[in-house]
């Protein structure tokens, strides 16, 4: 841990000494061994929360030599980002995968070297497998016919190995996106979230979803009661195209990145997150029915006898509606001057539009909350949060 190791996971930089004592630490090779290192950003992969650093590895001539190079991940130098991390747990979150679930999952990911985490995320560094060998796409581009069929089969291998064991080890101790204080925040982001969606890309909608948009923030708790209720097993949380790296040599192999949203829900999370963000409107049409068979079958292999096709279907459908809480948290965000990133979240909500219309998914918006309870409260909450906004945009 940091107190012996001198971690730069606050925001130290990567020394030399420090990687020489992490790669030791991890049991990679002897601390003698290292000579030198040279330090680049990954630049492209760089993300809000964390920052990315490739270090390219030199040995001493007759040391036995470890990796040529590897990454390492550390907190954001950005401090209102590290809040928002430690806030979420969003370090935590990916330490533990990588601690404790990594090693026997179902799913292949960088292999974590070292690992170290205090203070919840106060000081935190992974050192991660070097996969550049492998093949990177942009989180914006879409996936082919063929690629779409091997993530999700991977994902529905994760979700098959967990399903069920939310109270069981490993999942037990791990987070759970039904809890109070998860369902408070992303209330209160999706609250402040709609009016500068609404302004900035209200073109890309329907009337329709216009009014989803505004309704929702009354039913969100009930939405997520809903999924809670829901067969529950161990979810990535971010399973877009960008998180998946592919095998060039074997399409059918792949490896899954960023863990930071992690945590334990309905594996739906994960499915219609990649059908919205991974394909293409027209392929989403074309494949999603054939997509939902295999992951059916694959998790109801694995113990999910229950589990029928009409329920997969009908919970796809629910959280295909529940994209809009999560992309138009994520769209409210986006820099105004950022043309790229501007036209990606445009392009995001009009996948999202299209599939919204396509499966019908606005009559699952969830019923008025009985009155009293702790959903109408939120309900009251919002539909005044939601007037005093459009006050003061006028």
């Amino acid at each position: 841990m940091s107190e012996t190791l001198g971690s730069p996971g606050g925001q130290g930089e990567v020394t030399v000494d420090w990687m020489r004592r992490a790669l030791a630490a991890g049991g990679v090779c002897d601390a003698l061994a290292l000579k030198d290192m040279a330090v680049e950003p990954i630049g492209t992969r760089s993300g809000y929360v964390g920052s990315l650093l490739r270090c390219r590895l030199t040995y001493h001539e007759h040391a036995s030599p470890g990796p040529g190079s590897v990454v390492v991940k550390l907190p954001s130098p950005n401090a209102k980002a590290r809040r928002v991390s430690r806030t979420l747990a969003l370090y935590k979150r990916e330490y533990d995968f990588y601690n404790v679930l990594a090693p026997h999952a179902p799913i292949s990911s960088p292999t974590m070297l070292y690992g170290e985490l205090e203070g919840r995320g106060r000081s935190f560094a992974l050192v991660l497998e070097d996969l550049s060998h492998m093949e990177f796409y942009d989180r914006f581009q879409v996936a082919s016919a063929e690629q779409a069929r091997t993530a999700i089969r991977a994902i529905a291998r994760l979700h098959g190995r967990y399903w069920g064991r939310q109270d069981q080890p490993p999942l037990s101790g791990l987070y759970r996106f039904g809890g109070f204080g998860n369902r408070v925040l992303l209330h209160l982001a999706y609250v402040l979230s709609v009016g500068p969606v609404l302004k900035r890309f209200g073109h890309v909608f329907s009337n329709a979803t216009r009014r989803l948009l505004e309704t929702y923030p009354a039913r969100l708790d009930a939405q997520f009661l809903d999924f809670a209720a829901k067969p529950q097993t161990f979810v990535h949380g971010d399973y877009h195209l960008g998180n998946i790296v592919f095998d060039a040599r074997n399409p059918e192999k792949i490896s899954v990145i960023d863990w930071q949203i992690c945590g334990v829900t309905c594996g739906m999370e994960d499915v219609a997150t990649f059908m919205v963000t991974g394909l293409s409107r027209e392929m989403r049409r074309k494949m999603e029915r054939e997509l939902l068979g295999e992951y059916h079958d694959i998790v109801r292999g694995m113990g999910a006898r229950e589990y029928t096709i009409e329920d997969c279907w009908q919970t796809y459908r629910r959280y295909i509606l529940s994209r809009l809480v999560t992309l138009a948290i994520a769209a409210a965000v986006v820099e105004t001057d950022d043309a790229e990133a501007m036209r990606a979240a445009e392009n995001y909500l009009g996948r999202l539009q299209a599939a919204i219309e396509d499966l019908e998914a606005g009559e699952l918006l969830p019923g008025a909350p009985r009155f009293g309870s702790l959903s109408s409260a939120f309900a009251i909450s919002s539909t005044l949060a939601r007037k005093v906004g459009n006050v003061l945009r006028q």
